[in-house]
């Protein structure tokens, strides 16, 4: 057994310059003085569920016989930026002169140019938003269809430039309702072959929904792929090999190094939206963001609580959590609480019924 070598996580300060990756981000002083604004929703509003069932909406855009290639997904791990963040979407991978992109949902249109900050190390993004007819970035560009409920369905990195004439009438006229299927654009092209739309379902409140979970169900046959797996253990902090799940003393935490693809051949890395630990006896722990990214009604998750940036193996071997476009295999954290006792499962599933499952006991 070797001491566990964290990266332990310092605060830092962001810095002037902005962000050039899947989303623009600056400090917020930075973002207001060149004229966005912080938006009104999302402030404490109260939610009703989301009238919809699994898998009941099409996607924002015309396929047309092509292969829906999903990259990254709603949880993945981003640190384009200090300290980093969740990635809070789905990027739906595009060409950008051939995909229309249409109106996922019934609703009010808006649209306008929008940034991010960071001020912390939740994970958590503070959008600001410049509305139409405001002029910005021209890759981040929204179009957003929000209904009756108050549920906004975001898409990002349209190009503004390819909006119909009846949408652009609609948004200087001050929005009005579009149909389910409307043509709203294309997508810009700004990411070379990772051209794509960032697609976003947010609650009223501002919890951030799986647009996977809620769309036509995607091609997703593999069960998320165990790399690595470790137990941790306080006084003295230590590290070992999961091995076959026994151990002479209860582990802190469990930290299992993980990849989930779709299917044979998908060159994309995703992280698994289910990871639990079930004892004989106790509570269940980790966490289940199949459908929302929030571990209680009105939670935000703290990013740091559930992905681990980077550790060191027993043997020596370092590992870190994986960021980019699409890429990236994961370092996720499993607590043991205090009152689980006895033979468990460690659960890593995903929204597709997929599942591993790793076996062992914890010791009373």
């Amino acid at each position: 057994m070797t001491s566990l070598r964290f990266a332990l996580f310092t605060t830092t300060l962001l810095a002037a310059a902005v962000s050039r990756a899947n989303e623009r981000i600056a400090p917020l002083a930075q973002l207001l003085k060149e004229g966005y604004q912080i938006p009104s929703p999302y402030h404490g509003a109260t939610v009703k569920p989301l009238a919809m069932d699994e898998h009941s909406l099409e996607w924002p855009l015309d396929l047309r016989g092509d292969r829906l290639l999903i990259g990254n997904s709603m949880i993945q791990f981003q640190d384009f930026d200090v300290p980093g963040y969740w990635h809070g979407g789905c990027d739906v991978l595009v060409n950008s002169e051939k995909h229309r992109i249409l109106a996922p949902i019934g609703g009010r249109l808006e649209a306008g140019h929008y940034s991010y900050s960071l001020n912390d190390d939740s994970g958590k993004l503070i959008k600001a938003w410049m509305p139409w007819p405001g002029q910005g970035d021209k890759t981040y560009f929204e179009i957003a269809i929000i209904n009756a409920e108050g549920y906004r369905f975001e898409i990002h990195h349209i190009d503004r430039s390819s909006l119909p004439a009846n949408i652009v009438a609609l948004l200087n006229a001050g929005g009005g309702h579009v149909d389910a299927g409307t043509f709203l654009g294309h997508a810009v092209d700004s990411f070379g072959d990772y051209n794509h739309i960032h697609y976003n379902i947010v609650a009223p409140d501002g919890t951030r929904l799986n647009p996977e979970y809620f769309s036509r169900s995607k091609p997703d046959y593999e069960a998320p792929e165990v790399l690595n797996a470790f137990a941790i253990f306080d006084n003295p902090v230590e590290i070992q090999n999961f091995g076959s799940g026994s151990f002479a003393r209860r582990p802190k935490e469990f930290v299992i190094r993980v990849v989930d693809r779709y299917f044979a051949g998908d060159t994309f890395d995703h992280a698994p939206l289910l990871a639990q630990l079930q004892a004989q006896s106790g509570p269940v722990s980790g966490w289940d963001f199949r459908r929302a990214l929030v571990t209680e009604p009105g939670v935000w998750p703290r990013l740091f609580d559930f992905i681990l940036k980077r550790i060191t193996a027993p043997d020596g071997t370092r590992y870190v959590t994986g960021s980019g476009y699409g890429r990236g295999i994961s370092l996720i954290r499993i607590p043991v609480t205090p009152s689980q006792e006895g033979p468990f499962e460690i659960l890593l599933g995903d929204d597709s019924g997929n599942q591993t499952i790793l076996n062992g006991v914890l010791p009373r």
